[in-house]
C-alpha cells in the first residue's frame, strides 16, 4: 500500500469509517477505542476553541464535529490548528439558513484569536525611535461589526438575539508587547497604509510621516498632529511598536 492510501485511510478511520481495521492492519477493536477517543476530542477541541459560537448558538457539537472533518480532514500534529477552517464550514451551513450568518464572522474571530495565542513570533525592544511592525500580527476583513458586538457579549450587554450590524471592515489581531494579551483592533484605511509601508521596512516616526505623504498627493491633506496621533494609536494597539 502506498503512503497517500495509507494515510488516506487514516483519514476516513479518524471520521467512524468502516471497514479500516483490516486494511490498517490493527485489531478493530482497538480502532473503535480510538475512533471514539478521538471524536471526543474533536468535539472538545471546537468547543474550546469557538467558546462564544458554543454559548450563542448552542449546536450540537457531535454532529458538528462529525460533518466538519469529514470536510476537512485533520493534518496538523496540534489539532487545534486544524479548525482553522471551521468559518468556511459554517459559510456552508449559513448558505443554507442553517444558522445566521454572522456565525461565520465570529467564527473567524475566535480562529484569528487563537491564532495569535499560538504564535512562535517574539517581539524585541527596538531602539527609541525605530518603529516596526508586531510579528504576531494578522489583518483580516470581516462583513459585520463583530469586534464591537464580541465586546458587547462579553459584557453581558448584549441582547442573545441580536445580531452585529452587517458593515464591511478590517480587524487587527496582534499580541500584547508586554503580556500574551490578543488585542483586536478596527483599523482605518490610514492605518493599513501605515502598516503596509513598516512592512517594507522600519524606520522612525519621522521617516514614516514622510513615506505616508509621498504615497499619493491627497493623503498630504492629513496634517502632521492627526498623523502624529494615528502612530501612537498603533503603538498603544500594540499593532506597530
Amino acid at each position: 500500500m502506498r503512503l497517500k492510501e495509507y494515510e488516506c485511510l487514516w483519514e476516513k478511520a479518524l471520521i467512524r469509517g468502516k471497514d479500516c481495521a483490516d486494511q490498517l492492519g490493527i485489531n478493530g477493536g482497538d480502532l473503535e477505542l480510538y475512533q471514539s477517543f478521538m471524536e471526543t476530542r474533536n468535539i472538545q477541541v471546537l468547543k474550546n476553541i469557538f467558546r462564544r459560537v458554543d454559548k450563542f448558538h448552542n449546536p450540537n457539537w457531535q454532529e458538528w464535529a462529525q460533518d466538519y472533518f469529514s470536510l476537512f480532514p485533520p493534518h496538523d500534529f496540534d489539532l487545534s490548528q486544524s479548525t482553522y477552517k471551521f468559518d468556511r464550514f459554517l459559510a456552508l451551513k449559513a448558505s443554507n439558513s442553517q444558522i445566521p450568518p454572522f456565525l461565520v464572522d465570529l467564527a473567524k474571530f475566535e480562529i484569528f484569536e487563537h491564532k495569535v495565542f499560538l504564535s512562535s513570533a517574539r517581539n524585541f525592544r527596538p531602539t527609541k525611535s525605530t518603529l516596526r511592525l508586531n510579528k504576531a500580527l494578522f489583518l483580516e476583513e470581516f462583513k459585520y461589526l463583530i469586534g464591537e458586538w464580541v465586546l458587547e457579549f462579553e459584557r453581558n450587554k448584549c441582547k442573545e438575539e441580536s445580531p452585529p450590524v452587517m458593515k464591511d471592515n478590517i480587524l487587527a489581531f496582534s499580541r500584547s508587547t508586554d503580556d500574551s494579551r490578543c488585542v483586536v483592533t478596527n483599523v482605518s484605511p490610514v492605518d493599513l497604509i501605515l502598516v503596509e509601508l513598516l512592512k517594507m521596512s522600519e524606520m522612525d516616526k519621522e521617516a514614516l510621516m514622510e513615506r505616508f505623504w509621498s504615497v499619493d498627493d491627497q493623503l498630504k491633506s492629513i496634517d502632521a498632529t492627526t498623523l502624529s496621533q494615528r502612530i501612537n494609536f498603533l503603538i498603544s494597539q500594540h499593532i506597530i511598536y
